[in-house]
């Protein structure tokens, strides 16, 4: 019933391009479709897709943090 995916999107910055400055950060995340391009056609994310956050058991409190300033940054 839980999950540590968080689908994300902007209207300021695609997700291409948000995933390219979290990379430079070291946080790997993922962009685009994500081999269900019906799922994001539902989700009204078809044109872009949308940025994939997995938090795992070995992420900590920190990671999540340093995602949401990066993030909140980039996109205000």
């Amino acid at each position: 019933p839980e999950t540590g995916i968080i689908l994300y999107r902007n209207q300021r910055i695609s997700v291409n391009e948000l995933a390219s400055i979290l990379d430079a950060e070291n946080i790997c995340t993922r962009s685009g479709f994500h081999c269900a391009p019906l799922a994001h056609n539902t989700l009204c994310t078809g044109d872009n897709g949308a940025l994939r956050i997995s938090i795992g058991f070995f992420n900590t409190n920190k990671d999540i943090d340093d995602i949401y300033t990066i993030i909140n940054s980039v996109c205000k």
